[in-house]
């Protein structure tokens, strides 16, 4: 019988079965089929997502299942059934931890401290804390959208309600009443801000007229006399460097005047005095100024089309300062010739007249009010009174000159600091027979500057 094939056939099917169940059994109820277990219970606020045969894990192995889930006095009594001779203790604590976000759990337990003792069978364990599931995802997006709904209700209230009470509000009346003053501003000097444009379009033009093809030689030569004017300036403090050098070891009358301890008291004597009549010595600065102009158009009355300016300004206080100034122009003054032809009568002749240069002073008081500064004295020889105007916290200064009344001089022009002592000086030099527009640069040196080329000279 047993060497039959049909009966082979049928135990191994037998035997299939068996073992087909066996495991089924295994995978389904883990610890407790064919084992020993020990079953223990734990009491859970909310066992949502708990049913029988939920895993029993223990640092993610899982050790047991869920038999039952009972309700008992209001709470939930889960019955776990783990493996024996597991090592539990006593404080052991039990966690209930989702699987994903679709809700289900699994049970997860955490040994605690061996001195507490070993976990016997029937024992309750605490429960220590649940895992988040897509119930908590949930009340997380609700808590975030009821903010939203909050911030949008706010702006809604600010934007078509002119709510004023909240922060949003306040910046939304804001921006409206700010975008409405600069309408009314612009409205208002429109002719003025269209005026501005078409002058600094015509300032451009002007410009690229004088900086053009035809005029490079005359711009290039008027730097190239600024430089040689800077360079004769250089020149002269090593000279100022020699003298005082000179003073100083008492050679000359100049140095033994100053060498001399009554000559020395007498001479600081006078300068305390001069300093008292000119508002202190703590308040009073000099400075010195040169720039040089070049001329854009002279209808060739002259030889040269660069003007310079040395001046020094003494200024006792903020409100007013002494200037003298010494200029080179070329239309110092003028010269007439006159040609008589020949074999004709006396009084046929030909009249020509030609501008020299000259070398002429200015020196001038003025007073501050406020932006405005007025000044009077000699200006190139000559009586005369002049206004300056400064904008943008006196780094632009608009200035009218009148002098020598009998040609009828009036010089109007401005001058922008573009750094600290150096700046760019523009307009135009008119009289009754000739109007003159010039451009020009030019450098300013304050008492701080004057002290650090002092240090550097006698270094």
């Amino acid at each position: 019988m047993f060497e039959k094939a049909e009966f082979r056939v049928g135990l191994l099917v037998i035997i299939s079965f068996v073992a087909v169940g066996y495991m089924s059994m295994k995978v389904a109820k883990g610890a407790g089929v064919f084992t020993s277990t020990d079953v223990h219970t734990i009491a859970v606020e909310d066992a949502s997502g708990i049913i029988k045969n939920t895993a029993v894990k223990v640092a993610g192995v899982k050790v047991g299942i869920v038999e039952d889930v009972i309700l008992d006095g209001g709470k939930a009594k889960v019955k776990i059934s783990v493996k024996k001779n597991l090592g539990l203790t006593k404080d052991t604590i039990a966690e209930l931890k989702a699987d994903g976000i679709l809700g289900g759990k699994h049970i997860s337990l955490s040994s605690g401290e061996q001195s507490s003792g070993k976990l016997k069978n029937g024992d309750e364990l605490k429960l220590g804390g649940t895992g988040g599931g897509v119930g908590e995802v949930m009340n997380d997006i609700s808590a975030v959208a009821k903010s939203l709904q909050e911030v949008a209700d706010a702006i809604k209230a600010a934007t078509v309600q002119g709510n004023v009470e909240t922060p949003i509000g306040r910046i939304v009346t804001n921006i409206e009443i700010l975008t409405e003053d600069l309408a009314d501003l612009s409205s208002a000097n429109k002719g003025k801000i269209n005026s501005i444009i078409d002058k600094l379009d015509g300032i451009a033009g002007t410009l690229n007229n004088v900086m053009g093809e035809g005029n490079r030689a005359r711009v290039e030569g008027a730097f190239d006399n600024a430089i040689d004017g800077l360079a004769k300036f250089d020149e002269s403090l090593d000279n100022i460097k020699s003298i005082t050098a000179k003073i100083e070891r008492g050679e000359g009358t100049v140095g033994k005047l100053i060498n001399d301890e009554e000559t020395v008291n007498g001479i600081n004597k006078t300068i305390e005095n001069l300093n008292a009549l000119l508002g202190g010595v703590r308040t009073f600065n000099t400075s010195i100024d040169y720039h040089s102009e070049y001329f854009t158009s002279t209808d060739d009355v002259v030889d040269s089309s660069v003007k310079s300016f040395v001046g020094v300004r003494f200024q006792p206080g903020l409100d007013r300062y002494y200037e003298v100034q010494l200029v080179q122009d070329p239309f110092g003054v003028s010269k007439t010739t006159q040609l008589t032809r020949e074999g004709s009568q006396t009084d046929d002749f030909t009249t020509t007249t030609k501008r020299e240069d000259k070398l002429k002073f200015t020196a001038l008081f003025a007073k501050n009010f406020y932006n405005f500064t007025l000044k009077g004295g000699f200006i190139e020889n000559s009586g005369g009174f002049g206004l300056d105007y400064y904008l943008f916290n006196e780094k632009l200064r608009l200035s009218a000159e009148f002098f020598n009344f009998d040609e009828g001089n009036v010089r109007l022009f401005a001058r922008w600091d573009i750094y600290e002592g150096i700046y760019l000086v523009g307009g135009t030099n008119n009289n009754d027979q000739l109007s003159t527009p010039f451009i020009g640069a030019g450098v300013f040196l304050t008492n701080e500057d004057l002290k650090l080329l002092a240090a550097l000279a006698f270094r």
